[in-house]
C-alpha cells in the first residue's frame, strides 16, 4: 500500500447541520466536517498517495542556458534542469552516494559530475556512468575508491521526463 500524505484546507461554510463525509476521487480521499453554526469554519483533509505525481512548472526555456544546469525545485525536492542538444532534461539534485547536491558539479556533454566524489550521471536518463572516482576533485587510486564508496554500489539518479508547453518546462514530481 502506498504511503499517504495529507494536507488540511480551511474554508468558511454557511451550512446549518452537522455532517461528516468521506469521498474517494481519483486516488485522493476527501474528508470534511460541517458544524451546525452558520458561517463556521469547515475543514477538509486531503489524503493523497505519496507516490502520486503532479505536473509542476520547473523553468522557462529562457532560464535554461546551454552547457549549464539550472537548480530549481518541484514539490519540495531539488531538481536540476539542462538542455542537451535540442532536448530538455531533468534529474534529482541528490547524489545517491551520500545524498549530497550535484548542482555545483562539472557539467559537460550531457553528464554531470558529483563535486564531492566524482561519480558521473547522464542528465537525460540519470544513468550512472562512473562511480566514486575522486574525493573533492582529487583523483583516487582503486583501493581508496572502495573506501570512499563505503560499500555502496553504482546507483542511478532519479530522472524526470520534461514536457514543454510554449516556453514553459514541466516535470511530473
Amino acid at each position: 500500500m502506498a504511503e499517504l500524505r495529507s494536507a488540511i484546507f480551511w474554508v468558511l461554510c454557511p451550512k446549518q447541520s452537522l455532517h461528516c463525509y468521506s469521498t474517494l476521487h481519483r486516488h485522493a480521499i476527501f474528508w470534511w466536517v460541517m458544524t451546525n453554526k452558520a458561517c463556521d469554519i469547515v475543514f477538509c483533509v486531503l489524503t493523497i498517495p505519496h507516490n502520486q505525481m503532479t505536473k509542476v512548472k520547473v523553468a522557462s526555456t529562457s532560464d535554461v542556458i546551454s552547457d549549464k544546469v539550472l537548480k530549481t525545485s518541484a514539490n519540495g525536492q531539488s531538481v536540476l534542469v539542462a538542455k542537451v542538444g535540442d532536448k530538455y532534461c531533468a534529474i534529482a539534485n541528490k547524489c545517491p552516494h551520500f545524498g549530497l547536491p550535484l548542482a555545483k558539479g562539472k557539467f559537460e556533454n550531457g553528464t554531470i559530475t558529483c563535486p564531492f566524489h566524482g561519480s558521473k550521471f547522464e542528465i537525460c536518463t540519470g544513468k550512472n556512468t562512473e562511480w566514486v572516482e575522486s574525493f573533492v576533485g582529487i583523483p583516487l587510486p582503486d583501493a581508496a575508491k572502495k573506501m570512499i564508496a563505503m560499500g555502496k554500489t553504482s546507483t542511478d539518479v532519479k530522472s524526470f521526463a520534461v514536457t514543454q508547453e510554449g516556453s514553459d518546462l514541466f516535470i511530473d514530481a
